[in-house]
């Protein structure tokens, strides 16, 4: 049980750094909104994978909200959940402090920038709902996949991701294009299977 706490702390720790660090280091190489967002998105996106890669076997919830799913699925228990989040909130603390002292500003800063209204309460909730879903679509095993097929999705999605950059200067009449369809298709429901 140690190994799973110690993951847990240590993976979200590593996750918030790799996230506000991500994002402190775009906009210090850029003033350009969407390379900051794209840097700290596909940051993100990689540190996921190898945290859940590297802690996987163990526990990789690394948010309160994963955590209490899990207990309402009756796969950890209430004092389990408990201590999960208090590592959780704790690691994500160390993790944002750690960024800050990386890039040279003083641990604990408090934001200047207002982070209020209705928008901002929705999307957080999308946000979380979708990565719910994810993470019980692939506990589930729906469709015959398994959770490292998902990577053929983001191989098939990866020359997107610069959309917004491009939106402004190509008119690109579909949202996905063609060709990115059959690396999707094979590396998320035949690749496994092979």
């Amino acid at each position: 049980m140690k190994s799973k706490y110690f993951s847990e702390f240590l993976g979200t720790a590593f996750l918030f750094c790799t996230v506000v660090g991500s994002g402190i280091m775009g906009q210090n190489l850029s003033s350009n909104d969407s390379l900051t967002l794209l840097a700290n998105t596909l940051a993100t996106v990689f540190a996921l994978y190898f945290l859940i890669t590297i802690f996987g076997d163990h526990s990789s919830h690394f948010n309160p909200v994963v955590s209490m799913v899990m207990l309402v699925r009756k796969e950890i228990t209430t004092q389990v959940c408990t201590v999960f989040i208090i590592l959780q909130i704790s690691g994500a603390i160390l993790g944002v402090m750690l960024a800050n002292y990386i890039f040279e500003l003083d641990p604990v800063l408090f934001s200047e920038k207002p982070r209020s209204g209705t928008h901002l309460f929705v999307s957080e909730i999308l946000a979380t709902f979708g990565l719910l879903m994810v993470i019980l679509f692939v506990i589930e095993g729906k469709g015959g996949c398994n959770g490292g097929s998902y990577m053929g999705q983001l191989i098939g999605l990866l020359p997107r991701l610069p959309l917004p950059i491009r939106r402004e200067r190509s008119a690109d009449p579909f949202p996905i294009p063609l060709p990115e369809f059959p690396p999707m298709i094979f590396y998320t429901f035949v690749w496994p299977k092979l």
